[in-house]
């Protein structure tokens, strides 16, 4: 009898656990954590620190992002290694949890289409890429729209399951960064993790 008690009681404790870990990444898709979200990618855009994340205020903002191949690099035993995407996100985003980072991957949602209601300019790449326009010929309609040459590319945030922590790239026609962002009480606090150039 006081086996099967035993058993009921490690039972009880493993769904309880698996019960509360759901929780946890049902709350991040919360409206409340949507708002958080969309709170910290703001104050991600908007940090003036020099260099500023953005090269100019009222930066037209391209809907289409490519990310660029790279080596995820992150020091094992004293010497770098190559390793997966999600294990790179994990490292930097102090991220235990691999499956929470691959479902924001995977996660179709258009946090750009957010920001347009904040007040940064989107211009929709790709829907004139469906349309069968070439990346050249987008350029020239971005410089006849809005009378600037220059946009840059917003990569898909990916957030730390407490939301304090974001990864994004921002990138222009030949040249990128990528950051992570860390909450501070009011404050961010931006560290660049790589960049490139073509």
């Amino acid at each position: 009898m006081k086996r099967i008690k035993i058993i009921y009681l490690i039972l009880l404790t493993a769904l309880n656990v698996g019960c509360q870990r759901g929780s946890d990444s049902k709350d991040f898709y919360s409206e409340n954590s949507d708002s958080l979200k969309l709170d910290l990618l703001k104050k991600a855009l908007l940090d003036q620190k020099e260099p500023p994340t953005l090269p100019f205020h009222n930066v037209l903002i391209s809907d289409f992002y490519k990310i660029p191949n790279f080596d995820n690099q992150i020091p094992i035993n004293d010497e770098w290694k190559e390793v997966s995407r999600i294990e790179y996100l994990s490292y930097h985003l102090n991220e235990k949890d691999t499956l929470f980072l691959r479902r924001q991957m995977n996660d179709k949602t258009n946090h750009l289409a957010r920001l347009s209601d904040e007040g940064f300019r989107i211009f929709p790449t790709k829907k004139h890429l469906k349309d069968g326009i070439s990346l050249d010929s987008i350029d020239k309609i971005i410089e006849q729209k809005s009378g600037q040459a220059d946009y840059i590319m917003v990569g898909k945030p990916i957030f730390s399951k407490d939301l304090n922590k974001l990864y994004l790239q921002i990138a222009g026609p030949n040249y990128g960064d990528g950051y992570i962002f860390t909450k501070v009480k009011d404050s961010i606090k931006r560290f660049n993790i790589e960049n490139w150039m073509e």
